[in-house]
């Protein structure tokens, strides 16, 4: 059973956690400047087994999208590119659970 990532997306530093193999417990893995984040879950990713990444999804008080969502849906779309995954939540869905699949004999994290 692979980790679970779960990511909180900031401007200028976002939060990684990650779960244990047996997906049981999570705890703060690093804080990593916003602009290398993509490089390194790539780096984390080719050293543990992932099964998912997960990102939040900014909301206001009123659960309308917060300011910063633009930032993470454009982090999502650079992420998309980079990294293979399967996305389980609603065509859309920004924070949507993201896991790695094989892909011409080669897998992520594996």
């Amino acid at each position: 059973m692979g980790r679970i990532i779960a990511i909180d997306f900031g401007r200028k530093r976002t939060g990684v956690a990650a779960t244990d193999t047996l997906q049981m417990i999570a705890n703060g893995v690093a804080t990593v400047p916003s602009g290398e984040l993509v490089e390194f879950l790539s780096a984390y990713i080719a050293k543990e087994e992932v099964e998912l990444i997960v990102v939040g999804q900014p909301k206001q008080l009123n659960n309308e999208p917060s300011e910063n969502m633009k930032y993470v849906e454009s982090f999502v779309a650079n992420l998309k590119k980079k990294i293979i995954y399967s996305s389980h939540g609603a065509p859309g869905d920004v924070g949507g659970r993201f896991e790695k699949k094989e892909k011409a004999g080669q897998s992520i994290g594996g």
